[in-house]
């Protein structure tokens, strides 16, 4: 080796013996190599190649070092095959929906909203009164219920302007910084079709809610809350998040 060579790591001669012998590498892929074993069966020839003695533990650590690269080299390619594979059949879901349909379907965005969640105590029979206390006159809100809780999302602004003195008492929790996209499935009004088609249509809003679903998983979109119903969505986001889930539903549902 020529003292202007430059040095080359064990870990990167490891790598090229492996590359080399398919028998090597397979087990180290496999999880099933003994790292110990191994190390000794390749330090003649990494001793032959640095020329110097070297330790069988630093063979062990570069074999451990690459088997790890590999385990997440293949994790990564997993997720990229089980995105692609998600991401037909979202595509597929979406070519199916009529241009009828497709044309109609209505996405807004609305931002600066709070999260209003009630106190765990506060029955649902209970909610027209609790409201009353809340605001001071009548004012347009989301409700999202489930068996443990109750939670309020209206703007900012219409809180801060509408809110009772006393109102806190009612509630759990307060969370701003969050927004609103709204996605409305025509209905079957909206279109005056007849019965035959009237099947098509809630084919195309499975469709729709599937495709939105598999949407979200696929890009990664963090909710902090949803709401569905046959021809609504409602999708709750930080306002970081909002922006570009907006951008990415509208231009795929659009097929731009």
């Amino acid at each position: 080796m020529s003292i202007f060579d430059k040095p080359v790591s064990i870990t990167e001669i490891i790598r090229e013996i492996l590359a080399s012998n398919a028998l090597y590498y397979s087990a180290l892929q496999s999880g099933i190599a003994n790292y110990a074993a191994l190390a000794k069966k390749v330090k003649p020839e990494i001793e032959k190649r640095t020329a110097h003695d070297v330790d069988v533990g630093a063979i062990v650590a570069g074999l451990k070092r690459i088997a790890n690269n590999i385990r997440e080299h293949e994790e990564e390619q997993n997720r990229l095959d089980d995105l692609a594979y998600f991401e037909q059949i979202a595509d597929d879901n979406l070519n199916a929906i009529t241009s009828n349909t497709k044309s109609s379907i209505k996405i807004s965005l609305i931002g600066n909203i709070v999260n209003l969640e009630l106190k765990d105590e506060i029955a649902y029979d209970q909610l027209s009164n609790v409201l009353s206390d809340i605001f001071c006159r009548a004012t347009e809100y989301s409700l999202f219920q489930t068996c443990r809780r109750l939670s309020l999302f209206i703007e900012n602004e219409e809180f801060s302007n509408t809110r009772r003195p006393g109102s806190a008492k009612y509630l759990k929790k307060i969370r701003k910084g969050l927004s609103k996209i709204t996605i409305t499935i025509p209905s079957n009004n909206e279109f005056n079709i007849t019965n035959h088609q009237e099947a098509d249509l809630e084919k195309n809003s499975f469709r729709i809610l599937s495709f939105i679903v598999r949407l979200l998983y696929n890009y990664q979109l963090p909710l902090h809350d949803a709401f569905i119903t046959s021809n609504k969505v409602v999708l709750i986001l930080s306002d970081k998040d909002a922006a570009k889930t907006y951008e990415i539903l509208r231009t795929k549902m659009s097929g731009q």
